[in-house]
């Protein structure tokens, strides 16, 4: 296992640093850690290699563009997402079961997270904020990730959608300023399991979690 850095202006003690994430992920083979140093990477991701990306901290380290997981064993973790053109994060695909623990997603184009066709994996401690008119979070198509502990907030629309048969585990965590329902709940043998979130109905209008 190696650590790849990147650094935009290609300095400091590490040797021979990526400029780009994209140029670390070609460089990177399964089980690499990419550390992602200060500074807004204006780049769409797909991250086709079982490796981990961590950022210095998720309001320095910031990705402008989307992120697709692509590969089984991929971790991300304390790195921003800010401005995506489309969905910030899209996992879709059996087996396919990311670590998304720590990052920060403020204003995407579309959705925060979109999880479909039988994937899983885990969200942790992220906060997502800034969906102008689409949900936060998408569950569909089978998906069942578990989502821990995290903070939505000043969403256009819902604040999770889960649909199609999905069967998530929503632990913990604030749901606040949502223009919708904090959650809404439909489709055939959609059964999620709900524990312990926070709802603050400050903004949100209608039902905190409606079944539809």
């Amino acid at each position: 296992m190696a650590t790849i850095t990147v650094a935009q202006d290609g300095s400091g003690w590490f040797s021979k640093p990526a400029k780009s994430i994209g140029e670390a992920l070609k460089r990177a083979v399964a089980g690499d850690v990419i550390k992602v140093e200060g500074g807004e990477y204006a780049e769409n991701i797909v991250i086709n290699k079982p490796v981990t990306i961590i950022g210095v901290d998720p309001t320095a380290a910031v990705v402008v563009g989307t992120i697709e997981v692509a590969s089984v064993s991929v971790a991300l973790r304390t790195i921003g997402i800010r401005n995506a053109p489309g969905v910030a994060i899209w996992v879709a695909g059996k087996g396919l079961e990311p670590e998304i623990i720590g990052v920060h997603i403020e204003k995407p184009a579309k959705y925060g997270i979109y999880f479909r066709e039988n994937s899983g994996g885990l969200v942790s401690e992220t906060e997502i904020s800034g969906c102008s008119d689409s949900p936060a979070i998408v569950i569909a198509g089978g998906a069942t990730p578990t989502i821990r502990s995290c903070r939505i907030h000043h969403i256009g629309d819902f604040g999770i959608f889960i649909d199609e048969g999905s069967c998530p585990r929503i632990e913990g965590g604030e749901i606040s300023a949502c223009d919708s329902a904090a959650m809404i709940v439909t489709g055939t043998g959609t059964h999620p399991q709900i524990a312990g979130v926070r709802i603050d109905n400050g903004k949100t209008v209608g039902k905190k979690v409606q079944v539809a």
